[in-house]
């Protein structure tokens, strides 16, 4: 849900991006601080997935080259001891999870939402282009100024660039080539980049004249305008994602047998508190199974315009835009 979703893009944003910008500056030693990268990895593996290391792991790659780096080989140790840290704390969750989980959430977590993502999505499987489109867009608040387009046909200086300009370059483009060519596709998968983008750009144009001035008048209106949009959002719209009325509806029933209709991903078992597995079908198969099982509930997520029908309803609630989550018992 939107609840724990929204917390978890913030955070891992964070925990992608501080320790790279403080080696990048050099405000932290790699070797020193090997562990804390890794930690920060790892919390960034557990709220958002393996793919959290990539916004790390894949421009460090390149850092000694960015920062002048001599000893190289003390790097890439750093860099494997930082991976190894991550590792072991994605495990520490993900075993476990899937021994409690059982055999079709094990599958999700380490087959479906890891290596076939990568390889061919099951979900959001996007054309190679998909996030060119959306490079304008991310700059729309610049494009009316002309400010901008003066600092933007200025030919770069890479040559005589900082090492932490060389950095931001990197830190943003790797992640961004390597997105492009992983199968699954969304938007959401660049924000993590948007502080090194915005940092990239404010140091490119701090030097074009006026551009300060200009931009913080409009700055201070744009502020206003999504701070409203995300008031209006909070209010109206994000309560569909939020499935803490599902759990409680289904915690009361948690010792009796339980089936879900559709992918399960877990987001059920956890806000209801819920201590053995439920049994995943297609939606075909639930006549059968409440023959088997007569004491037992189904929670259903279907299309808002297509009602599961031949059961007693016990709770239905609208998700997202055009989805709803029906829970069902035997009986019509």
């Amino acid at each position: 849900g939107i609840g724990t979703t929204a917390p978890n893009v913030k955070l891992s944003i964070v925990a992608q991006n501080l320790p790279a910008l403080g080696t990048a500056g050099g405000s932290l030693s790699f070797m020193r601080s090997d562990n804390l990268v890794g930690l920060f990895m790892g919390i960034g593996v557990l709220t958002k997935g393996p793919v959290a290391a990539l916004y790390i792991g894949a421009p460090a790659l390149f850092m000694p080259f960015a920062l002048g780096l001599d000893k190289k080989k003390s790097w890439y140790g750093g860099i494997c001891a930082a991976l190894a840290t991550a590792t072991v704390i994605g495990l520490a969750w993900a075993l476990p999870a899937a021994i409690i989980g059982g055999q079709d959430y094990a599958n999700m977590i380490f087959k479906e939402q890891t290596a076939g993502r990568v390889v061919n999505a099951f979900d959001h499987k996007r054309p190679l282009w998909f996030y060119l489109p959306f490079v304008p867009v991310i700059m729309l608040a610049l494009l009316p100024f002309k400010a901008f387009w003066r600092g933007v046909v200025q030919k770069p200086d890479w040559k005589n660039s900082t090492s932490a300009t060389k950095f931001l370059g990197l830190a943003a483009l790797v992640p961004f080539i390597a997105f492009s060519i992983i199968s699954s596709k969304q938007i959401h998968y660049l924000v993590p980049l948007a502080p090194l983008v915005m940092i990239l750009l404010a140091a490119r144009l701090e030097s074009v004249p006026d551009f300060t001035r200009s931009f913080s008048r409009v700055a201070m209106g744009m502020v206003g305008v999504f701070a409203a949009a995300i008031i209006i959002a909070a209010i109206t719209y994000f309560p569909r994602y939020d499935l803490r009325p599902v759990a409680a509806v289904i915690q009361p029933y948690h010792d009796r047998p339980m089936a879900y209709v559709r992918k399960y991903a877990g987001e059920i078992g956890f806000l209801a508190r819920l201590d053995k597995p439920m049994e995943v079908m297609e939606r075909s198969a639930l006549k059968d199974w409440f023959a088997s099982h007569p004491d037992g509930i189904a929670i259903v997520r279907h299309e808002a315009d297509d009602p599961v029908q031949g059961f007693t309803e016990i709770f239905s609630v609208p998700y997202k835009a055009d989805q709803e989550f029906t829970i069902l018992k035997a009986g019509n």
